[in-house]
């Protein structure tokens, strides 16, 4: 609570500044808004109980309550409101409040024996890299969204985030390796198991080219359908984002085995060095092309990133040798058994 509402004082003190002029009529949004960092704070602890214990079942039920809330708030919103914007975020706000109550409730034992399993001081000495990785991570996700912002119309920006929720898609089974990668490698020998995390690599990289090329050929009809006539120009912004969709969900994957191993700064430069280039490359190629440059932009961003990530991995694995990223036959012979069976 102590870190969220210094962090939200913060947030509200400089809003004025980093909105810009013609969207001072999303103020008061913004401002409801700044609840959201201390119940994420909430969330995100609580969460990192069952993320770090494996606890996978409770962790995922928990995360899923957010989207019957959310999305019944949209239908209440789209059909008795006239601020839907404001009202929108309300109801993001309330559902992320649900699923604070819930983990709330399920520790409910735990708050009220009032022991501290690990003393404050150790917990803030110890946690200080991952904090530090978080915010660079937290800036390199939002980097093309300040470019949005700032730089285009509001019909482009609605494109762009149309767009990046649809190609978002493939790389839904690269978020859940991520989560499992890290409890697998927290118990790990450590600078060992680079074996594992290349046979995840190449099985999510083969399933990511297949997931996009289906994706692709759906969008055409997908966004249109969803969204409206008026959204087919987020078609194209689409396949500009999967590459750099597959190749973020990948560099995910590396991430979260790294931070599994307590090395959650190894990859902070690669972070870095693509959060530049994306803002960079992405702000003067706005201007020629628009949200397509932003896009652009993001892909070339995530090849920075990537390629970073295998250096570090490289580097800190005792075991990495390159054969291991390899396509087998036995990759290609895991899906068509999966397939078989049905076990996806």
């Amino acid at each position: 609570m102590i870190t969220g509402t210094l962090t939200a004082l913060v947030c509200g003190l400089l809003l004025p500044i980093l909105l810009p002029a013609d969207k001072e009529h999303l103020m008061p949004a913004a401002y409801l808004f700044l609840l959201y960092i201390p119940l994420n704070h909430l969330a995100l602890n609580l969460l990192g109980i069952d993320h770090g214990s494996g606890n996978f079942r409770w962790l995922n039920a928990t995360r899923a309550a957010l989207y019957p809330v959310y999305f019944s708030g949209l239908v209440l919103c789209w059909f008795l409101v006239a601020d839907r914007v404001f009202w929108a975020v309300f109801s993001l706000l309330v559902a992320n409040g649900a699923v604070v109550l819930l983990r709330l409730m399920a520790r409910h034992g735990n708050l009220a024996s009032g022991e501290a399993v690990v003393p404050a001081r150790i917990l803030l000495t110890e946690s200080y890299p991952f904090v530090a990785a978080s915010i660079i991570t937290i800036l390199y996700m939002q980097v093309d969204k300040v470019l949005l912002v700032w730089l285009l119309r509001a019909e482009e920006i609605g494109w762009y985030v149309a767009a990046f929720a649809a190609a978002g898609v493939v790389n839904v089974l690269n978020r859940a390796l991520g989560i499992v990668q890290f409890s697998i490698a927290a118990q790990e020998r450590p600078r060992y198991g680079f074996a594992l995390i290349a046979v995840v690599l190449r099985r999510s990289t083969i399933f990511s080219l297949a997931a996009a090329g289906g994706l692709a050929l759906l969008l055409p009809w997908l966004l249109p359908l969803v969204y409206g006539s008026e959204f087919q120009p987020a078609v194209v912004l689409s396949y500009i984002l999967l590459p750099g969709m597959i190749l973020a969900g990948l560099s995910e994957i590396l991430t979260q085995a790294l931070r599994g191993q307590g090395q959650p700064i190894a990859g902070i430069l690669s972070k870095i060095f693509g959060l530049m280039v994306m803002g960079l490359s992405g702000f003067f190629m706005a201007k020629l092309w628009g949200a397509r440059g932003i896009a652009c932009g993001y892909f070339i961003g995530e090849v920075f990133v990537f390629l970073g990530l295998m250096f570090v991995s490289f580097r800190f694995y005792q075991d990495a040798v390159m054969s291991d990223l390899r396509l087998k036959a036995a990759d290609f012979m895991f899906f068509r058994g999966k397939l078989s069976s049905k076990q996806f």
